[in-house]
C-alpha cells in the first residue's frame, strides 16, 4: 500500500466481509512508505496507522519497504534537481525518528530496509536515492546507519 490514509485496506476488508461472509485469510498487514523530509510524507505517522488498524484487527503488520530518500542522482536530478528531497544527514535523522518510532508500536513483527537504484544504473531510477552502498561497494552513511540500527 502507497498511503495509508486513502483508506483502501478498511474499503477491501468491508467488501470482502459482505461478499464472502468471513475476514479475509490473512495474518499480517503490509505497508510501505518513503521519507522526503521537507513538508513530505510522515511515514511514521502512516505506519502508526496502518499497526493500529492491523492491532484492532488481530493482525500485525509488517513494514515491507522503507526507505528515507535523499538527493542524490545526478542522472535524473537535471536540471530541474531534486527539491523535495533531504540531504543525506536530513535523511539519517528523518530514518532514526521513523524506526526508532517503530519500535514504539503495537503489532510491528517486522521492518525492511528499501534501498532504492544507486545513481546512474537505470535509466529510470527515481530523482531521489537512499543507497546503502556507493560504486565501489562501500558503505554510504546511509550504509553505515543501517548497518549500525538495532
Amino acid at each position: 500500500m502507497t498511503v495509508w490514509g486513502r483508506g483502501w485496506m478498511p474499503q477491501f476488508w468491508t467488501c470482502y466481509n459482505n461478499k464472502y461472509g468471513h475476514e479475509p485469510r490473512m495474518e499480517y498487514v503490509n505497508a510501505h512508505c518513503y521519507s522526503t523530509g521537507q513538508g513530505g510524507r510522515n511515514c511514521l505517522m502512516e505506519f502508526n496507522q496502518a499497526a493500529a488498524w492491523a492491532v484492532a484487527h488481530n493482525r500485525k503488520l509488517v513494514v515491507s519497504e522503507y526507505a528515507s530518500l535523499t538527493k542524490g542522482n545526478p542522472y535524473h536530478c537535471l536540471p530541474y534537481g531534486c527539491p523535495d528531497c533531504q540531504t543525506e544527514a536530513q535523511g539519517i535523522a528523518e530514518a532514526r525518528r521513523v524506526l526508532d518510532g517503530l519500535k514504539q508500536l503495537n503489532g510491528v513483527v517486522a521492518v525492511a530496509w528499501y534501498n532504492t537504484r544507486t545513481p546512474g544504473d537505470d535509466p529510470g531510477a527515481m530523482d531521489c536515492n537512499s543507497p546503502l552502498v556507493d560504486t565501489n561497494g562501500n558503505l554510504t552513511a546511509l550504509g553505515v546507519f543501517y548497518r549500525d540500527w538495532r
